[in-house]
């Protein structure tokens, strides 16, 4: 009998292992530097597309003029769904809060610009149908709304699997610059403008009228 607890010890010394090695994903995730770099790269997208949005004359612009700004936004979505998903999901689950802080702080800096960037093309929707005309507008919408789709995707990723707070740890960028909803609200603008061409052009109804 003195041998069990021996044997017992042995067992689960031979055990131990590979039991250490299924916990050490979750154990040693942390901020990777290719999700650091690929933040940084949003950001250098972003400061991209505020300054051609911003750039846009209020008058007299050009069809060309509102495609590079398609374009680019198009570029930063094709971005976040390839390289940043990829990026993301290596990085995995984080198990301290001071990473989770660092990749705040990396998220901040195009926070500003790209809720600008929204605002300044909301204004625009008006000329940009002058310019080139309802179905061009409805392009540039569903450019739009395929970077809201994708940093939607990136906020409940986040708050669900990499930031084990969950979504109060986005409060902190979420309330300062509101770049998400700022995306959103520009989309929902696209959409009355549509409803506003449809009912002035045909008389139908397509959405509610205040």
């Amino acid at each position: 009998m003195k041998f069990i607890p021996t044997l017992f010890i042995l067992g689960f010394l031979a055990i131990l292992p590979s039991a250490l090695a299924a916990v050490a994903p979750f154990t040693k995730r942390h901020y990777i530097p290719e999700l650091k770099a690929s933040l940084a790269e949003i950001d250098k997208r972003w400061k991209n597309i505020e300054k051609t949005i911003t750039g846009i004359p209020k008058q007299g612009a050009t069809v060309a003029d509102f495609r590079v700004a398609k374009t680019a936004i198009e570029d930063l979505t094709n971005y976040m769904l390839t390289e940043y998903d990829e990026a993301i999901r290596k990085n995995g689950a984080m198990t301290n809060i001071k990473w989770s802080d660092e990749m705040l702080a990396d998220m901040r800096p195009y926070q500003a610009n790209g809720a600008n960037a929204m605002k300044v093309l909301r204004s625009q929707i008006l000329q940009m149908n002058t310019t080139g005309g309802i179905n061009f507008v409805l392009e540039v919408q569903s450019s739009n709304d395929r970077l809201g789709s994708a940093f939607s995707g990136m906020e409940t990723y986040l708050g669900r699997y990499v930031f084990l707070g969950g979504f109060s740890l986005l409060s902190p960028i979420k309330d300062e610059f509101r770049m998400l909803d700022e995306i959103l609200d520009t989309g929902k603008a696209f959409s009355r403008f549509y409803c506003d061409y449809v009912w002035e052009v045909y008389g139908y109804p397509l959405c509610p009228r205040n």
